[in-house]
């Protein structure tokens, strides 16, 4: 992933919830109420969760 100078506040965050769905954000604000999901089906779920911007990149993995 590439940045264009003056993109230091721009910070992409992909989530794969583990469950087919996967959403992007980008920008998200700390004011706001986070990232949110509802799971139809009972079960452990491998949540993915990669971070980039201009600074580097980063990644962690949940179950639940």
């Amino acid at each position: 992933m590439s940045f264009e100078l003056g993109d230091v506040q721009r910070t992409l965050i992909q989530v794969d919830f583990g469950d087919g769905i996967a959403v992007s954000y980008v920008n998200l604000s700390s004011m706001e109420d986070g990232i949110k999901h509802v799971y139809q089906n009972v079960g452990i779920f491998r949540v993915t969760v990669q971070v980039d911007n201009s600074l580097g990149s980063d990644s962690a993995v949940l179950y639940l």
